[in-house]
């Protein structure tokens, strides 16, 4: 080996370093995008679980009332 080759070695191994550090950089930089939009698409849920319990009380008040009304529509009996 001529000290020719060897320097293309070196310079072939100093170009993969650098392709390796940029893919690991670009890596880097997907893993925080894809962490953001976890972290939002988790408090999304979490808004989203709090509004449709907020809906299920509602509904289950309407229905209660509902249910009394009708209750009480038949004991006085206002539909004869």
């Amino acid at each position: 080996m001529t000290t020719g080759d060897t320097s293309a070695i070196w310079e072939a191994l100093d170009g993969v370093r650098a392709e390796q550090s940029q893919t690991n950089q670009e890596l880097a930089e997907i893993k925080t995008i894809l962490c953001e939009r976890c972290e939002a698409r988790e408090k999304r849920i979490a808004d989203m679980e709090t509004d449709v319990k907020g809906l299920r009380q509602r509904v289950w008040i309407f229905s209660g009332a509902t249910g009394v009304l009708a209750w009480l529509a038949s004991r006085l009996d206002i539909f004869k």
